[in-house]
């Protein structure tokens, strides 16, 4: 094994890819609110607890599968395995200590992603099954707590309540999550028979779920531009929303011949640190 592709899955695989995505998300909450951002305690939570989440749920899929030796990303999370536990362990550590420094109100509402994240990767219902193993319902639990904890969290952390200026930034960020998860069931479609899951792709096949997805994200730009009118952000923002997302159609439509892992678990989810980066960019030059 190479040290560059050792490096990379230890990016992907114990998951700061996906923590540096979620906490990017949270920042850009912030901007389009303030028009500046902090690395606060509440973004830091979300980077730490995503972490250590994400670790559970690797660690417990890898588990659940008996061919997981035939599967290239099983095999390279294996190989892993003591890093993605002890990354996660402090990760876990890191998230009640900040978790405890956040106020009353953002606890409470952090409740519910929390219950529902745990449902998702615990097998504590009949049959071992997880809330990830509940069919289609799945990707709506996904975009919901990520839509969530990226956005109406932010929100409370800067003393402001969830009002009629949030609802659009939660649907956009809603549509967004929901539009790349839906490839991740396509590339999963073979393991999920495995495992008896009922997903989008089962019911109307890969072309159609591809095109839905795109379809999705078409009416995230839309909404974007709702956005750009209601002047509830900076011209410069708006544009890299809408190149990024430029950008993550195009990933999604080539995603339908690929099959590594590293396009999806790369590039795919890295589009939300890509819609950073671009968006970061037009606002500071």
């Amino acid at each position: 094994m190479s040290l560059l592709k050792k490096i990379i899955d230890l990016i992907l695989y114990s998951n700061l890819w996906i923590g540096l995505a979620a906490a990017l998300l949270y920042l850009q909450t912030q901007y389009q609110h303030l028009g500046y951002f902090s690395i606060t305690k509440g973004a830091s939570f979300v980077f730490f607890s995503t972490i250590w989440l994400y670790s559970l749920h690797r660690i417990i899929g890898l588990n659940r599968v008996s061919d997981a030796s035939e599967n290239k990303r099983f095999k390279s999370i294996a190989s892993i395995k003591t890093f993605i536990y002890l990354s996660s362990g402090i990760c876990l550590i890191v998230s009640l200590v900040l978790f405890i420094q956040l106020s009353r109100q953002i606890q409470v509402y952090l409740i519910f992603p929390a219950l529902v994240s745990i449902l998702y990767v615990l097998p504590v219902f009949t049959q071992r099954r997880r809330l990830r193993d509940l069919g289609i319902v799945k990707i709506f639990l996904i975009a919901l707590i990520w839509s969530w904890t990226t956005v109406l969290i932010p929100f409370l952390e800067l003393g402001q309540q969830a009002g009629f200026e949030s609802w659009p930034l939660l649907l956009e960020r809603f549509l967004f999550i929901l539009a790349i998860t839906i490839p991740f069931d396509v590339r999963d479609l073979e393991i999920d028979k495995i495992t008896n899951v009922k997903t989008i792709p089962s019911l109307i096949g890969k072309t159609s779920s591809i095109r839905l997805s795109m379809l999705l994200l078409l009416g995230v730009l839309l909404l974007i531009s709702f956005i750009d009118l209601r002047q509830m952000t900076s011209g410069e923002y708006i544009l890299g929303l809408q190149l990024s997302y430029v950008l993550t159609l195009l990933i999604i439509w080539l995603s339908r011949d690929k099959k590594t892992d590293y396009y999806f678990t790369g590039l795919l989810d890295g589009s939300m640190i890509f819609q950073a980066m671009i968006t970061a960019f037009l606002i500071l030059r």
